[in-house]
């Protein structure tokens, strides 16, 4: 077992290129597998956690695994502030607080740990591996994607149901149609900008991705569709030496088309839109461009009580937190409601306790300002989809988000150490 230390990281020999292929194919094997996951005896379980826990197997074997002093700290406090509160919990809120409950939300936090482990560790030995993550991530969205599409249009009602979220919203191999939405936009991300060889895939990945988003009804899967597509708009006429007058030309030529085909056909536009959205799946869309902060909050998912209910949890508890009671019980038993947050920082903050939480946080942006300093487009793009998914689902038990705050706090070989630079850009 190895430590890194605070400005660096321990000497490491290195492994065999056997050793290496099979950790390389391994890693890219749980990307692959991240968007099959089922809930089996009240625990949420991917396909990904078999090749998690082969991976940490063999580098535990191989004695391999790395850990950050800093980080060995933090989760230690994080655990105790978690322990602590637990005691406390049911002298501020009127709930039984049971053993079963404590082990089952352990058991998530340590899975979480375990994948931001396994990660630091592997980019230790080799950060090439982290290619093969996302190229695993980018073939494994799509391809499961496509295939519950195909499931969704020609397969029998039996089948239909396997890949659908009550009669029409696509959720694919997940839980949740919005879990299937956030990791297909992970998915479109890598593929943008690490695209595959030959137009006719590409073509394919990109009708797969945004019908697989639009199908998923995913108000906030469509907001981070558009918010990601217009941020690559941006860097292509950035990267361009854009002759200004042409654009001004381009500008107002588009302006008039449009304003031409409102005027001249605005029966078929409105009829198209019409049909547009009378499609069950895209009904939901039309609030996030008529009524955006109702269309995100409303709903069947109730948002705004669950975020009430996180903000009184967080005062009852004089910000400490639940600690490693179950959320929803918690929330149950003070609002009558078991939703969880539907907010991935309230519900870390409620979990955690406001201070933890606070400096997790910051040791993220931190972070993610670092990498957007050295230009690490792909895994600030990333990133910033998680942001976005964040305002409005739960991600804190997301393997994806666990692997990503991974290859944000790694140093690569050749990181900004001393004024260093890295080696490449993402």
């Amino acid at each position: 077992m190895k430590t890194i230390e605070a400005n660096g990281y321990s000497s490491i020999d290195e492994l065999t290129k056997s050793n290496q292929k099979i950790l390389g194919r391994l890693f890219y094997l749980l990307g692959f597998t991240l968007c099959i996951s089922r809930v089996f005896f009240g625990i949420n379980m991917s396909i990904s956690d078999v090749f998690m826990v082969l991976l940490v197997g063999y580098l535990l074997l191989m004695k391999k695994v790395v850990f950050s002093k800093q980080l060995v700290l933090f989760f230690i406090g994080v655990i105790c502030w978690r322990l602590l509160s637990t005691i406390l919990l049911s002298s501020w809120v009127d709930t039984s607080v049971s053993l079963f409950s404590v082990i089952m939300t352990g058991q998530k936090f340590f899975v979480n740990l375990l994948y931001l482990i396994l990660t630091i560790s592997i980019l230790h030995i080799n950060p090439e591996f982290k290619k093969d993550f996302l190229s695993g991530a980018k073939v494994g969205t799509l391809f499961f994607g496509c295939l519950s599409m195909f499931i969704f249009l020609v397969a029998p009602a039996s089948l239909k149901s396997f890949v659908l979220f009550g009669d029409l919203r696509l959720k694919g191999f997940m839980n949740d149609p919005n879990y299937f939405a956030y990791l297909q936009t992970c998915g479109y991300c890598i593929w943008y900008l690490r695209p595959f060889k030959g137009k006719w895939k590409n073509l394919i990945a990109f009708m797969g991705y945004t019908s697989c988003i639009l199908l998923s009804a995913s108000k906030t899967g469509v907001v981070a569709f558009l918010v990601i597509n217009l941020l690559f708009l941006i860097q292509k006429l950035f990267r361009k030496n854009i002759n200004v007058k042409h654009l001004v030309m381009t500008i107002m030529t588009a302006s008039v088309l449009i304003i031409g085909t409102h005027f001249l056909f605005a029966d078929y536009v409105s009829n198209l839109i019409a049909r547009f959205l009378s499609i069950p799946q895209f009904v939901r869309f039309e609030g996030v461009f008529t009524n955006f902060y109702g269309a995100i909050v409303a709903g069947g998912s109730g948002r705004t009580e669950a975020w009430k209910t996180a903000q009184l949890l967080l005062t009852r508890t004089h910000f400490m937190g639940i600690g490693f009671v179950d959320y929803s019980s918690v929330a149950l038993s003070v609002s009558g409601s078991p939703t969880i947050a539907h907010n991935t920082f309230l519900q870390i903050a409620v979990e955690w306790g406001i201070v933890p939480a606070m400096m997790g946080m910051l040791l993220v942006f931190g972070q993610f300002v670092r990498k957007l300093l050295l230009k690490k487009w792909l895994l600030c793009l990333l990133i910033l989809a998680n942001i976005i998914f964040s305002f409005s689902i739960s991600l804190q038990n997301s393997r994806l988000l666990w692997i990503l705050v991974g290859l944000l706090v790694v140093k690569e070989q050749g990181s900004l150490v001393n004024g260093k630079k890295e080696q490449s850009n993402d």
